[in-house]
């Protein structure tokens, strides 16, 4: 059975040499995950993945390959060369120094080793659903896109130093047979003399909030147009409760805007002398626009078949109770009908079914409340959202 890497987070350590050959999409571990993955969402079950079954050359593009691990001046990362270069600098950067007091009674100060569990961490920034969409169409056109990549993964690094004030980049990993094109930038918030790279934090602080691939993917479809109103109000609250957590944007999605830009700029150059390519992105376009309409209609069809089997679970308790209801005054009926005492009979009707109205009639109030509650909060939503509509904007400054 082959070795599989642990931990497919988008944000988290790189804590071991199988994490590092995971990360370097040439390595027959990446390559064995990725295969192994294509295969059991095509087949939906579970495969023995062989080294020849890993090494079959389906690229998505053409132009890029596998991938590669990128130094943070662009340079790239031998064969081989990756892993140890990671294990050397985890075994460095075990600790760091920082200035305390020297408890002799001087104030005098001393330096001070403070242990580091995770030295080095691993991020993730992806290009958009539409963008790969439109680079894979181009690189089946003909169009070399290695330059470009190269290129956006050397920004990748250098935008998230600024953008995280307590990280100092090492590599960045360009994986681009593996889902959608993304990049992994492993960080450290220690320098190579062992001190903080931002020593204005507290001990030990590197919690900058992140937003997620999952918020930054749905910004994105609003932005671009192609998310339903119903599910896009929310988005600006969700990045600013984020930003509030470190008082900054969260560098994942400030790093993928950056990305965005230089995506749209790359590709314009690219097409700008060729309509047939320009031809090519149209169609990339509506293609995606195609997928994503089919993809919400399918989510509301099955909302809407989960909300209609609930009202069916409703009815059938519903008409349960009535059935008990309409046995009890017909047994209640009939006994009168034998015993002659109609009085009887109906003081007893009333009695059993006065509870059944009262909670028809309690059911019928609450939901009334709801009703006129969720109004009252959605008129005041859309008020405040109309006095205060400043929640971060999705281009960073």
């Amino acid at each position: 059975m082959s070795k599989r890497s642990k931990g497919k987070s988008s944000h988290g350590p790189q804590r071991s040499k199988n994490q590092d050959e995971h990360n370097d999409p040439k390595s027959m571990l990446s390559k064995k995950d990725n295969a192994k993955e294509a295969l059991i969402k095509a087949f939906a079950q579970s495969i023995d993945m062989t080294d020849e079954l890993a090494s079959l050359p389906e690229y998505k593009f053409k132009s890029i390959g596998l991938g590669w691990v990128l130094k943070p001046d662009g340079s790239e990362f031998m064969d081989g060369e990756y892993s140890p270069f990671m294990a050397t600098q985890r075994a460095n950067l075990t600790h760091y120094l920082r200035l305390t007091d020297r408890g002799d009674g001087s104030g005098k100060l001393k330096w001070k080793k403070q242990r580091v569990k995770d030295p080095i961490l691993k991020d993730t920034v992806t290009v958009s659903g539409l963008m790969d969409r439109i680079l894979k169409a181009l690189d089946k056109a003909g169009c070399n896109l290695a330059p470009v990549v190269r290129e956006l993964a050397i920004l990748v690094g250098t935008k998230w130093e600024e953008a995280d004030p307590n990280a100092r980049v090492l590599s960045v990993a360009v994986h681009a047979n593996a889902g959608c094109l993304h990049f992994h930038p492993s960080h450290t918030r220690i320098t190579e003399d062992n001190k903080l790279v931002n020593p204005a934090t507290k001990r030990g602080n590197n919690r900058v909030a992140r937003a997620g691939v999952a918020l930054i993917a749905l910004l994105r479809l609003r932005k671009q147009g192609y998310l339903p109103k119903r599910y896009a109000d929310n988005l600006k609250g969700f990045l600013k409760k984020r930003s509030q957590k470190s008082g900054t944007l969260p560098p994942d999605y400030v790093v993928s805007c950056y990305v965005d830009r230089a995506l749209d700029f790359a590709v314009w150059k690219l097409t700008k002398d060729s309509e047939y390519l320009k031809g090519v992105v149209r169609d990339a376009n509506r293609e995606y626009e195609e997928y994503i309409r089919e993809k919400y209609e399918a989510q509301d069809l099955e909302l809407g078949m989960m909300a209609e089997v609930d009202r069916m679970k409703e009815i059938r308790f519903f008409l349960k109770e009535a059935d008990e209801v309409n046995a009890t005054v017909k047994n209640t009926i009939e006994t009168a009908e034998r015993e002659k005492t109609y009085e009887e009979a109906y003081r007893r009707l009333v009695d059993r079914l006065q509870p059944f109205v009262d909670a028809r009639l309690e059911k019928a109030k609450k939901l009334k409340k709801r009703l006129c509650e969720d109004a009252r909060l959605k008129k005041e939503k859309i008020e405040r959202e109309a006095r205060d509509n400043k929640g971060p904007e999705f281009m960073p400054k």
